[in-house]
């Protein structure tokens, strides 16, 4: 009896837009939820980004803050992780334009 190895396949350009653009909605989504919370690392106040004035972001200890106070799913915070080398309170995400 012989097994089957699955082989890996590269991504068409057609599944790596539609990833890339559901990365997008998922960072746009979860902008304004986390702005409900303090950040935790550079004290910026409820409502504003972590990053003014240049692309707007927050660090990823916001996120989690978020997601503790039950603002943000897992998902999204799995959505907003899922393509960071570090995964560090310190880390900011930049919002992206849907």
């Amino acid at each position: 009896m012989s097994a089957t190895v699955p082989t890996e396949r590269t991504a068409t350009a057609v599944e790596l837009a539609d990833e890339s653009a559901r990365m997008a909605a998922a960072h746009q989504a979860a902008a304004r939820p986390v702005r409900q919370v303090r950040c935790p690392v550079c004290g910026v106040c409820r409502g504003v980004p972590c990053t003014p004035p240049g692309p707007e972001g927050n660090h990823l200890g916001r996120i989690i803050g978020a997601v503790r106070l039950g603002l943000l799913s897992r998902g999204e915070l799995a959505a907003a992780v899922g393509g960071l080398e570090v995964i560090a309170d310190h880390v900011v995400i930049l919002e992206r334009a849907a």
